[in-house]
């Protein structure tokens, strides 16, 4: 057994007494400390006091950073969330024990190993013959979606494209299902489709159609008959609802926040820089959809779906 060196706390807020004064915990080894330090001195940039970093520990054999944030501006949270995520990442490349190029490893079935980033010198010997995991993560930050590039060592936006989405999720969609979908809307898709895939896992569950309609995304999908009890019926409709509710504040052309517009008889999802035709203000007066459970409304400043009392909202 490997003896793991741990960051200390007192080190960390000696060093970053403005980002990391308020931390208590860290449960990681100091082959991260890199990475680490890079993150506290790029969120050092920010206005004192308005980022505070509260505890580091290990997640799925990576950095797991633990913060909060006060009277950030849009691009100053985009900017923290970035360099929380690089660091993550980067994590997942670094050997825990001694920072230098390592691999977290795929344990066999029914085996209770954690999962560990290690290089080849502090990997135990039976696990070097274990599958390496390597999984490219989307992250939703500032309106895009980025991943990280691990040969140029930064987070770069994500370009993706219909055809990419098919083949990623081949196993839930239907040949030309993706064709129509604006490109403006691929993101958002991307992450319906992950988090369905996650939820439908070993079910028979296909989407046979995603269409444009009235200013959103509408999709028809089949399954085996499945009880409104099962707790995945929940779980589906409303990753639908979400779908749905993001793609109608979404400009289909480039992914940034957008109304809805009227054109020629048509409604289309627009920002300001695409917009066209005449604006329709009910459509920023709230989303709210029925479910099994009673009315969820989407809040926008959130990402995220609201229970409601009341289908005109929280009234």
């Amino acid at each position: 057994m490997i003896e793991l060196e741990r960051i200390r706390p007192e080190v960390l807020r000696g060093s970053f007494p403005m980002v990391c004064g308020d931390c208590r915990y860290t449960d990681v080894g100091t082959g991260w400390r890199g990475i680490v330090w890079q993150m506290c001195l790029d969120l050092e940039r920010l206005p004192a006091g308005s980022v505070k970093i509260t505890e580091l520990g290990e997640k799925m054999g990576g950095l797991r950073v633990s913060m909060h944030t006060d009277g950030l501006s849009p691009e100053q949270e985009a900017a923290v969330r970035l360099a929380k995520v690089l660091a993550e990442e980067r994590s997942r490349y670094l050997c825990e024990v001694c920072g230098e190029i390592g691999s977290i490893r795929r344990p066999p079935d029914g085996s209770a190993e954690w999962l560990r980033c290690r290089c080849h010198r502090h990997m135990p010997r039976d696990q070097t013959a274990w599958p390496i995991i390597r999984r490219e993560r989307r992250h939703r930050i500032g309106g895009q979606y980025w991943v990280y590039d691990h040969l140029l060592d930064r987070m770069r936006v994500d370009e993706l494209t219909a055809e990419k989405i098919y083949q990623t999720y081949r196993g839930i969609l239907s040949v030309g299902a993706v064709d129509h979908v604006p490109v403006g809307w691929l993101a958002i898709l991307d992450e319906y489709l992950r988090a369905a895939a996650t939820s439908m896992e070993g079910a028979d569950f296909r989407i046979q159609r995603i269409v444009e309609a009235h200013g959103g995304l509408d999709l028809e999908s089949t399954s085996r008959p499945m009880s409104m009890t099962d707790p995945r019926f929940d779980s589906l409709e409303r990753l639908g609802i979400l779908l749905e509710a993001r793609s109608l504040t979404t400009c289909r052309e480039c992914g940034r926040r957008g109304h809805g517009y009227a054109i020629d008889g048509d409604i289309q999802t627009l920002c300001d820089d695409h917009a066209v035709g005449t604006l329709i203000r009910e459509r920023d007066l709230g989303f709210v959809r029925a479910t099994l459970d009673g009315f969820v409304r989407y809040d926008i400043e959130t990402d995220s779906l609201v229970d409601v009392e009341h289908p005109a909202g929280d009234a």
